[in-house]
């Protein structure tokens, strides 16, 4: 798909390795306290273009690790490349976060304007864009993101997940080549789920845009193209959806479960039941079934 959005984005989309760590790790510095490891020998490479999903339990280090992916933190030792960039030189800084642009977990807090046009705007105007050229990506953002009906609505009358869609279009405006997810989808009801989670795949399928997520929700990271499991700082797995959550027991044992029909294909085939590893969804259970 030609958009205009994605049409020039420079070298970092035709490389292999978008963002490579190797031995990273991270320590939260505390006064008169021993420092608490965050990350340790964190050893992962991202693909431009790449659907990543980051899992784990809650203080793993999911949060942590993506605030590395666009230099907001910068590692104890090891080190990090953003488009072949160290994100250790600071001077790197402004460069890797135009190209890694970050989502947070509440949307109210990433709301600065009175109305959604003026929002997206905002980061285009501190990057002193012309007005000419902000008016034109703010219009694409919003078309790719569904809201360009809304462009002259106050945010704060919007749904949880039509807010967290304006957050994501102020960031597409900036044109990256990644998305950082850091649970997108926690402050939404489940109807703000479905439609933020089909937004960010349509906009990783359509425009080539590489989306890193962070979430503990199971049934988000079903359609990825690989899962990463941390565990205390640690990546304790790693492969395909099928791969991941057809190992059901090593998920238990780092206090995990996977997508419920993994779990219930689990159940079965414990009880007997002659069934495939790796049936993921409702539709590939009933398929088989029949």
């Amino acid at each position: 798909m030609d958009n205009p959005i994605t049409k020039d984005m420079g070298r970092a989309i035709l490389a292999q390795e978008l963002i490579c760590t190797r031995r990273l790790r991270f320590e939260y510095q505390r006064k008169q306290r021993d420092p608490v490891v965050a990350l340790n020998g964190i050893d992962l490479t991202v693909h431009a273009g790449e659907f990543l999903v980051i899992i784990g339990p809650n203080g793993s280090g999911k949060s942590t690790l993506l605030k590395h992916f666009n230099a907001l933190l910068v590692p104890t030792s090891g080190d990090i490349l953003v488009d072949r960039l160290s994100t250790a030189e600071e001077r790197n800084h402004w460069y890797i976060r135009q190209r890694c642009g970050m989502v947070f977990e509440n949307p109210d807090n990433q709301i600065v304007a009175s109305t959604v046009e003026e929002d997206v705007a905002f980061g285009l105007e501190n990057l002193g864009i012309p007005a000419v050229e902000i008016r034109r990506r703010v219009k694409e953002a919003l078309a790719m993101v569904g809201m360009e009906k809304f462009s002259q609505h106050a945010p704060h009358l919007l749904s949880g997940g039509q807010k967290q869609c304006v957050a994501i279009a102020g960031i597409l405006a900036m044109r990256p080549v990644c998305l950082l997810l850091d649970e997108p989808t926690a402050m939404l009801d489940p109807c703000g789920k479905k439609e933020v989670s089909r937004i960010v795949k349509k906009i990783n399928r359509e425009e080539k845009i590489t989306v890193i997520w962070a979430t503990h929700f199971m049934e988000e990271a079903v359609t990825a193209d690989r899962v990463v499991v941390l565990s205390e700082g640690r990546i304790a797995m790693e492969g395909s959806p099928q791969e991941i959550f057809a190992n059901p027991e090593e998920l238990h044992a780092l206090k995990l479960e996977g997508p419920p029909i993994a779990e219930l294909v689990w159940q079965l085939r414990t009880e007997g039941m002659a069934l495939p590893p790796g049936i993921l969804t409702v539709d590939e259970l009933v398929s088989v079934l029949c």
